[in-house]
């Protein structure tokens, strides 16, 4: 886990639990969390590596679906998404409409077009 300069001390919340707790002394934004993170993971030599923001927006329950394709070798990277099923209809119709030009955008400048899964 990478506490990103958390006000609250994180390492009372996790009641040792059999987690790495990696702590920056100050905030540096949710990239150098995850390349933190990252790269800690490398160095075990980690296979797949799993991103959460701990503001909630994900659940944990999600985790074996985001691995499968992975572990089936059909995917090399799995995207979760917050605008899939029913929290679909409660955003706004720009930021959906942004969301789908950025996915052209991206293919124009990487030649890799990201799946809209359902």
């Amino acid at each position: 886990m990478v506490d990103d300069g958390s006000a609250i001390p994180v390492i009372k919340q996790l009641h040792d639990l059999p987690v790495v707790l990696l702590q920056h002394k100050v905030n540096l934004g949710q990239g150098a969390a995850i390349q933190t993170g990252l790269t800690y993971a490398r160095k075990l030599h980690a296979d797949i590596a799993i991103t959460f923001d701990a503001d909630g927006q994900h659940n944990e329950e999600d985790i074996n679906s985001l691995l499968a394709p992975i572990i089936n070798n059909e995917a090399d990277v799995v995207l979760g998404s917050r605008f899939l099923h029913d929290r679909a209809n409660t955003i706004p119709f720009i930021k959906k409409f942004i969301l789908q030009v950025a996915r052209i955008i991206n293919f124009f400048f990487s030649g890799v077009f990201i799946n809209r899964c359902t």
